[in-house]
């Protein structure tokens, strides 16, 4: 698994702890781990109006090009 970008590796967390990276781990699996970044869409996907449009559509016989 890669690292997280941002984010210190368990052995970084122990040493600044004074703890084993095990230990670290033990807390992080109980309490939940680290929380992840927010979710950023890209710019490329479709909007929740645009695959709305594309699906009625698409139910209506039309296809994609005529759509889109």
């Amino acid at each position: 698994m890669a690292p997280l970008e941002g984010v210190p590796a368990l052995s970084e967390i122990g040493r600044a702890l004074n703890k084993h990276a095990g230990s670290v781990h033990g807390v992080l699996a109980v309490t939940g781990g680290i929380e992840p970044r927010a979710r950023v869409c890209s710019n490329r996907a479709l909007r929740l109006s645009d695959r709305e449009e594309i699906s009625r559509g698409l139910g209506q016989g039309f296809n994609f090009r005529h759509i889109y």
